[in-house]
This record gives structure tokens, C-alpha cells and sequence, in this order.
């Protein structure tokens, strides 16, 4: 049978028999960590953390995102273990570009984009990872795994699971700055015109944020072709 939860967070969990049900999940009142489910992609379960007024996914997110049934726009470090630092995406794969044309052409992001996001979660803005550097008081080291050298205070966990480029040459993806940076795409991007956010024009470079040597940086111009990580935060 299914296990009663508290609060007001959900969780998509094994029955016993086989088969997965949405429910509440529980948190963790001294922690403020729990876990988060996927009700679209049953059996995948993220642990989350609250900061402040945010609550935020406390692992990358690792979703294979598949057009019409091929993976799409992602892949793993290592394709035996997605697990350890989560998929990489480009820019559409995590705008959910099929869906709802974010990543590709311009669209209107001045609310929530949820991408590629479980319901009830989004894409995070630039203004989002800035308030949480505020929330911890530009102390951001305090966000980032101890195996970084962080002190992960709040169970936030930030890996450097470093980034994954394009290589003509070889016609295939190739990752580094692993264990020296960690990438995350936001929902902001620069269109051809250097604008942001404008519905008529394609995109042509996005934002990002990257954590290295302990500190949180905010930066625009990399290439939606990119592969990078993501963690999603609740509405």
C-alpha cells in the first residue's frame, strides 16, 4: 500500500506492487530538505533543499529528453553512470524547445519558463540565482559540494561537473572542466539583436551562471549548442 506523507511537497514513489503513485513527500523540518518526484517520468526522485523563500531541486536535474523517441539535445559524462553530475542539455533541450519554441526562436520570458522542469517547477532566472546569492549572504561556498571544497551548508550540493561543446572535428560532443567549474543554464537569453526575451527573433547566445574557485558567477554569450546542467526551482 502507499505511505501517508506530510507538508506540501510531492513525491512520485514505489507502491510495492510494481507501480508508481503521486503523493506528498516529506521534509525534513530541520533541514528543510526533502525529495521532489516527477509524476511524467515515474521512479526518478530528486532530493530538495529551501533557502530562504526559495525551494530549489538539490541535484541536476537528469532527465533523458527524447523527440519523437530518440534523446534529444542531452547526454551524460559518462553513459553508464548519469547519475553523478546529471545530463548535460543544450539551450532548446532545456527550454523544452518542441513544446513550447523557447531555445530555438525567440519567446516571452518574463514569467516562468518550466522547460524541461517537473510540473510545479521552472527553469531558474538570473534574478533567481542572484537572490540566492543574497540569501546566503554572497557567502557562496556555502552552496557548493564538500567534495569542491565547499562547506554545503545548506545541502545545496553544487557539483563542477564542468560543460560540453561541440567538436567539428570529431562530430561529436566533448566535455572538460570537470572538477573545475559548474555550468547551469538559466531561462534568460540574448537574441541576434542583443535583446532579451523578444518573440520575433531567433536566439543566438543564452545566459548562464558558473560556479568556480567558491564563487558564483553570472555571464551571458555562450552558445545555445552548449551543453550544460540544470536545476530546476519550484514555482
Amino acid at each position: 500500500g502507499s505511505t501517508v506523507y506530510g507538508d506540501n511537497y510531492w513525491v512520485c514513489y514505489e507502491k510495492g506492487d510494481g507501480t508508481y503513485e503521486w503523493g506528498q513527500g516529506f521534509v525534513d523540518p530541520r533541514t528543510k530538505t526533502g525529495v521532489v518526484g516527477d509524476p511524467l517520468r515515474f521512479g526518478t526522485i530528486y532530493r530538495m533543499v529551501t533557502i530562504g523563500e526559495q525551494t530549489w531541486m538539490a541535484e541536476n536535474l537528469n532527465y533523458d529528453y527524447k523527440v519523437e523517441g530518440s534523446t534529444y539535445g542531452n547526454i551524460c559524462l559518462d553513459e553508464t553512470d548519469c547519475a553523478s553530475y546529471g545530463r548535460y542539455y543544450t539551450f532548446s533541450a532545456a527550454m523544452d524547445s518542441v513544446s513550447t519554441g523557447c531555445g530555438n526562436d525567440g519567446c516571452d520570458v518574463t514569467g516562468n519558463v518550466q522547460g524541461i522542469c517537473p510540473t510545479g517547477w521552472h527553469i531558474p532566472s538570473v534574478d533567481e540565482w542572484e537572490d540566492l546569492r543574497s540569501i546566503v549572504g554572497n557567502e557562496t561556498q556555502t552552496l557548493i559540494s564538500e567534495r569542491f571544497e565547499g562547506s554545503d551548508d545548506y545541502g545545496f550540493s553544487v557539483l563542477y561537473g564542468g560543460s560540453c561543446v561541440y567538436n567539428q572535428a570529431q562530430s561529436k560532443y566533448t566535455c572538460s572542466h570537470q572538477d573545475e567549474y559548474g555550468f547551469f543554464w538559466v531561462k534568460d537569453y540574448l537574441n541576434s539583436a542583443g535583446d532579451h526575451g523578444s518573440w520575433s527573433q531567433s536566439v543566438a547566445d543564452a545566459h548562464y551562471v558558473f560556479f568556480y574557485d567558491g564563487d558564483l558567477t553570472t555571464d551571458d554569450g555562450i552558445s545555445i549548442t552548449d551543453m550544460l546542467n540544470v536545476r530546476c526551482i519550484k514555482d
